[in-house]
């Protein structure tokens, strides 16, 4: 008779590597997946969305929900702005928008800054005692980076280009610090102490920025330093006695541009040639809008005595002044231009008066 086999169940099936890692794999790509939906979800319920509506000459970005609407800066096509936690990013070709960042609860984003290709913003916590993050998006990528946390609550930082400039505490030194980073390539570099920077901007290879004094009855001190040679330059935007306020500073080219208020109501927008070392006065009007630039072209607003704002446009080149748009009713805020846009933030009395008009020049 045949033997009968004995021992328990059917025999083991040999381990399959293979399917480990296409397994390992699949978790991989859902893990993936998950997080890009997760931002798509993000997007698609959070109540950031603004109203955009098309005019004869460009846009008209409203918030909803009840935000406010903060900071905005303009790069090649693309508007970027700030309405209390959130970053928003509109396509001026599509009027459409989408969402940069959020900051945690109770926090603030920080206005934005934008070059052609990639925008920078701050994160700031709710307490001092919670790290700032600074952010970049890459908008020819889609991307967004952690570039840097900083402790407290920081200035803004700054872009141009491929480069991007903004205020750390210092821990190292004790002192508050300008750093940078080469965006595309990640090198790093330090510009030096600040002293606490007002307002930090950059413009290709100039990094400039207003800090206070210890003296309170002096003014404020502008720096400006060339990344390129390390050359530095030190201006007091006025002097001692006048009691004045700085109202906003700019970079066109090699000139620096600032705006200051005067205890006589006439406010004065000033060009100040680094190369030269010749300062003269552009514009002089009562409750002017500090000055956005590009190239050589400065634009500002200011009350008309038939009761609008006038945005207004020069060319450092030459020429006179000349009108941009005529806005009615509202209070312009600030101004920004890039290339042949331009953009004005209105206050009106109520919240959803709040608005971004854009235009484009003829």
């Amino acid at each position: 008779m045949p033997e009968q086999l004995t021992g328990g169940g059917a025999p083991e099936r040999p381990h399959s590597w293979v399917q480990a890692l296409l397994v390992s794999g699949l978790i991989l790509l859902v893990g993936a997946v998950l997080g890009a939906a997760g931002f798509v979800f993000e997007q698609s319920r959070a109540t950031w969305r603004p109203q955009v509506s098309a005019t004869s000459a460009g846009w008209r970005i409203s918030t909803s929900h009840g935000l406010q609407l903060g900071g905005s800066a303009l790069g090649g096509d693309h508007l970027c702005w700030e309405a209390g936690p959130f970053t928003l990013l509109t396509d001026l070709r599509s009027g459409k928008s989408r969402l940069l960042g959020a900051a945690a609860s109770a926090g603030n984003a920080s206005a934005p800054s934008m070059s052609d290709r990639f925008v920078v913003w701050l994160e700031a916590p709710a307490s001092d005692a919670r790290d700032a993050v600074v952010w970049v998006f890459d908008i020819s990528r889609g991307r967004r980076a952690r570039l840097e946390d900083v402790q407290g609550i920081s200035r803004s930082p700054a872009v141009s280009g491929t480069t991007a400039v903004w205020e750390a505490d210092g821990a190292e030194t004790g002192a508050p610090q300008i750093r940078g980073v080469d965006l595309v390539t990640g090198r790093r570099f330090s510009v030096g102490e600040s002293g606490g920077a007002r307002e930090l901007i950059i413009s290709g290879t100039l990094v400039a920025w207003a800090a206070g004094r210890p003296d309170p009855a002096a003014p404020p001190l502008i720096t400006v330093v060339d990344l390129a040679d390390g050359r530095r330059w030190s201006i007091a935007p006025y002097p001692q006695n006048q009691g004045s306020d700085l109202l906003g500073i700019a970079l066109a080219g090699r000139t620096l541009i600032w705006a200051r208020a005067t205890a006589a109501r006439a406010d004065q927008i000033l060009a100040y040639d680094l190369d030269r070392t010749a300062v003269r006065a552009i514009a002089q009007a009562a409750d002017l809008v500090p000055p956005a630039v590009d190239g050589d072209l400065v634009v500002w607003a200011q009350p008309s005595t038939e009761g609008d704002t006038r945005v207004i446009g020069l060319r450092l080149s030459g020429g006179d002044p000349f009108p941009i748009a005529r806005v009615p009713g509202g209070s312009v805020r600030s101004v920004l231009v890039s290339g042949k846009t331009v953009a004005w933030h209105v206050a009106g009395a109520l919240l959803f008066d709040t608005y971004l008009q854009t235009a484009r020049l003829p």
